[in-house]
């Protein structure tokens, strides 16, 4: 492939924002991409801060599943301190099935936030 901008030079990379082959003159190196020389660099450096808020955010969101395991665990177990408090004699069937619930509920947002992590690196 050659340079869109110089025909008889041969291209050394695809700008990321119009994908027009560049040769070494027209070619920005913008670290994570190749732009047009003052044509796309502008372009090319919003998509790169894209990816990378992009990036932090998602990692940011795959920590958000053991916090709420660890939240709906503690529910779980207030429910059920909370029936022992109010009457010694007994548990409070309800509170043993919403701690049962809330178990459950943390195990599945825990191993969804880490199927999705590993859907991301791969």
């Amino acid at each position: 492939m050659n340079c869109f901008y110089h025909p008889q030079m041969v291209a050394v990379g695809i700008c990321r924002n119009c994908q027009k082959g560049l040769c070494v003159e027209c070619a920005a190196d913008l670290k994570n991409g190749l732009a047009c020389k003052d044509k796309c660099e502008n372009e090319v450096t919003g998509v790169i801060s894209l990816v990378q808020k992009h990036k932090k955010a998602y990692e940011r969101a795959a920590n958000i599943g053991l916090q709420n395991a660890i939240w709906w665990t503690l529910v779980g177990g207030i429910l059920v301190v909370g029936s022992i408090n109010t009457r010694p004699d007994s548990v409070n069937p309800f509170s043993v099935l919403a701690l049962v619930f809330f178990v459950v509920a943390a195990l599945f947002l825990k191993t969804w936030f880490n199927a999705k992590k590993i859907d991301k690196s791969s």
